[in-house]
């Protein structure tokens, strides 16, 4: 009996959270069960919750990956103690920017929470706020996590500053301000012309990114280098170091 009153407050919970018909919640509430059955949450409640902030935070996932999305959910949230919303709101921004699967999504989550992104509680939170940024910027996923993950390894204070530091850069690189001429005009011609290129628009603010890194980490003067990088990073640069930044692609 208790079973059965379960199982009907988990349909008009999903029925009154989505607005959906009695047969559109009904569907659903039987993918809740079935994930349930399967061993995922605490509870059921705890699947309706993870299945309704799916269907809510991540609208690219089809229909028939429903499932699959919410037992990845509650995998992530039990092992990194990572909030149902935020986790969503997380996946589906990155799903939706980079035009990922549900499949690549997750993957890309799961590898990044293992190489301890979630270290500052944040990851989650920062991919809703900055992965439309890094997408604009003409980055891939990949290598927005490859970003991450560099500033991670080499002892970044929290994930804000590594996001931070490539949004002031993609600022920068667009105001032609006299210090930013002067920055560029320091570096290889190729870096100018990737520069130029970008001005015109038809490179991206990555290309730039990747072309002024790659000048900075071969200069041998690191007290130019340094000036170079206040100049093109603002403080951002003095507030990750230049070691950290430098080793960011």
């Amino acid at each position: 009996m208790n079973t059965a009153i379960e199982f009907d407050g988990s349909q008009r919970k999903i029925q009154a959270s989505l607005g959906l018909t009695g047969k559109g919640a009904e569907n659903l509430q039987k993918i809740a069960v079935d994930t349930w059955k399967k061993g995922f949450g605490e509870n059921l409640e705890e699947v309706d919750n993870a299945l309704i902030k799916v269907y809510q935070n991540m609208r690219d996932v089809p229909h028939e990956e429903l499932q699959g999305a919410s037992e990845n959910v509650l995998t992530l949230a039990k092992v990194y103690e990572v909030d149902l919303n935020e986790a969503t709101r997380g996946a589906g921004q990155l799903m939706s920017r980079f035009g990922l699967s549900t499949q690549q999504t997750f993957d890309l989550l799961a590898t990044g929470a293992q190489a301890g992104l979630n270290y500052s509680d944040e990851l989650f939170d920062n991919l809703s706020e900055y992965a439309p940024l890094f997408k604009q910027a003409g980055f891939s996923a990949d290598e927005m996590f490859t970003i991450l993950a560099n500033g991670t390894k080499s002892g970044s204070y929290n994930l804000d500053y590594i996001n931070d530091l490539v949004k002031e850069f993609g600022i920068r690189v667009q105001d032609g301000s006299k210090g930013v001429k002067e920055g560029f005009g320091d570096l290889s011609e190729e870096t100018q012309k990737v520069w130029e290129s970008f001005n015109e628009g038809k490179g991206t603010a990555a290309d730039v990114f990747n072309a002024v890194l790659g000048d900075l980490q071969k200069m041998d003067d690191k007290v130019k280098a340094n000036q170079i990088g206040v100049a093109l990073f603002g403080t951002k640069w003095e507030d990750m170091g230049a070691e950290a930044v430098l080793s960011l692609n």
